[in-house]
């Protein structure tokens, strides 16, 4: 259901669908050195966060192949063949899970269009690219076992000495070879600092392995390997993990501040890029917007007549003018400065760049509209369209007893929906008639409604939202969120653990013999 899985989809269909959302674009332009050298090199092709990267995608991405020059060392002892000792039961697997990533990784020409149709691969949303923390699973593992034979049984000096000697030819090629393309060297002292670093750290592994042949300081050999491979992943990898002072996190702007004074429990929306979508949420602010690739399809296409051109999802919206914003209770909206919206909309805030104006139309959570026209297969993404007055007419899913159309015959009663939380809206009302219960909430499945306690069914009304029949009388409305699936879950949790501590519980003492069968038995 979700737009990740539709963009999936749509790629099977040919290359020209692959577009920046899947991380795909430079697919044919990418060669498999320029994927596979940050296994060994991750700053070959620069840093992200210094102002110049020219590999594959991103620093988070090359950076995910490197498991660190000892681990590789290790995995390269371990791949030659044996002169003593045996090799572990998961070696292989290991050995093989990491030569099948590095051909995923590699992705040479052809292999995109291979890769699929492997029912596994075929919906990743990176073709296998997160496969690089597989990769390194398996080096860690080789290189464990070629640590723990080290230990046990010693490795041959030769072997180790070819293996750092062409670990450290490859490094020095894939650093001095891959120049930026900007036509002057950028990153200078951070490529060759971590090649430095690199080579140095390869010199103390091989050292320690050596000096860990005395049986007396195996121990605290071991412990200065791991601390060394440790060490030198804490230094490449440290600009990522690079902290910011405190005050640059959330500052209380004056904007955001009328907003949280201001919207209660209504929506806003941020127009073009004012407030990136998801950023409200930190302040507390609930916002219509949607920056997930994991967004439902039929939430994006209910939003479709507000995104701004060229979106495929939530994340930019404009129009602040459509009805459609009635309909998902958006009362605020933050835009630039100088922006002129119609009447009734109006402004309420003028600060620096940054206007706000409010919306009186907008609807509450819950209400009662006035009629309703009832299909059996809805075509709500051409009815949003059509800019109905979503509290005089709602279009409602066909459930058994209703008929093609429905219009209440009284006005419709007070219904003042409340938040309970995160997860729960309560309201009552009073109703002399049937009554259609239509909502602004997106309707994933989890939502329920109970009436004065009493569990009831619901249907989708305009489109994807959350909506149900009432009957007349006094009730107490409770809509309230439990995921499909959440109590079979507990239910399973709750079973492991009590298998756990069973499992680990000791076994029950032997009973002691009679008092007189032990006597005889000391004395016998």
């Amino acid at each position: 259901d979700s737009m990740r899985y539709l963009l999936v989809s749509e790629r099977r269909a040919g290359p020209e669908s692959w577009g920046v959302w899947l991380g795909l674009e430079r697919e044919e332009e990418v060669s498999a050195a320029e994927r596979l050298l940050p296994v060994a090199a991750p700053h070959a092709f620069g840093h992200d966060l210094f102002g110049a990267f020219w590999g594959e995608q991103n620093i988070n991405v090359s950076g995910a192949k490197f498991a660190g020059s000892v681990a590789l060392l290790l995995a390269a002892v371990a791949l030659a063949p044996l002169r003593r000792g045996r090799r572990y039961p998961q070696e292989r697997w290991a050995l093989g899970l990491a030569l099948v990533m590095l051909v995923v990784l590699a992705r040479s020409p052809g292999m995109a269009a291979a890769l699929l149709q492997v029912p596994l691969l075929r919906n990743s949303a990176s073709l296998g690219g997160r496969g690089a923390f597989l990769l390194v699973l398996a080096l860690a593992w080789l290189a464990a076992c070629a640590c723990d034979r080290w230990r046990r049984h010693g490795l041959d000096d030769g072997r180790v000495a070819m293996a750092a000697g062409g670990l450290a030819a490859l490094l020095a090629w894939g650093y001095a070879s891959h120049p930026s393309p900007q036509g002057e060297e950028v990153l200078l002292g951070l490529r060759w600092g971590t090649l430095g670093l690199q080579l140095a750290t390869l010199a103390g592994a091989v050292s320690l392995l050596w000096a860990g042949r005395r049986p007396r300081r195996g121990g605290v050999v071991a412990a200065a390997l791991v601390a060394l491979a440790a060490s030198e992943l804490a230094v490449v990898h440290w600009p990522i993990h690079e902290s910011h002072p405190r005050e640059l996190f959330y500052p209380p702007v004056e904007p955001i501040a009328f907003l949280q004074d201001n919207l209660g429990d209504d929506r806003m929306v941020a127009l073009t890029y004012m407030l990136p979508a998801n950023i409200p949420a930190l302040y507390g602010l609930s916002d219509v917007r949607i920056a997930d690739p994991l967004e439902p399809v039929a939430y994006s296409q209910l939003v479709g007549p507000l995104r701004m051109e060229g979106h495929f999802t939530t994340a930019a919206l404009d129009a602040p003018e459509h009805p459609l914003y009635d309909l998902l209770g958006v009362r605020l909206v933050l835009g630039p400065w100088g922006r002129q919206l119609d009447p009734p909309i109006h402004r309420v805030f003028a600060r620096g760049s940054s206007w706000i104006w409010e919306r009186p139309g907008a609807l509450p959570r819950l209400f009662l509209p006035q009629s309703a026209e009832v299909a059996a297969e809805p075509k709500w993404w051409r009815w949003s369209r059509q800019r109905p007055e979503y509290a005089r007419r709602a279009l409602a899913e066909a459930v058994p007893g209703h008929q093609e159309g429905w219009q209440a015959q009284r006005p419709a009663p007070p219904l003042l929906p409340v938040p309970v939380g995160d997860t729960r809206w309560r309201a009552e009302v009073a109703l002399g008639e049937e009554r259609l219960l239509a909502s602004g909430i997106y309707q994933d499945g989890g939502w329920r409604l109970l009436l004065s306690g009493r569990p009831r069914p619901t249907l989708r009304v305009n489109g994807p939202l959350v909506g149900a029949w009432l009957p007349p009388g006094r009730w107490r409305l409770d809509l309230l969120y439990w995921p499909p699936g959440f109590l079979p879950g507990v239910l399973l949790a709750a079973l492991a653990a009590v298998g756990l501590l069973v499992w680990l519980a000791p076994p029950p003492a032997a009973p002691l013999p009679p008092r007189r069968e032990r006597r005889g038995e000391a004395a016998a």
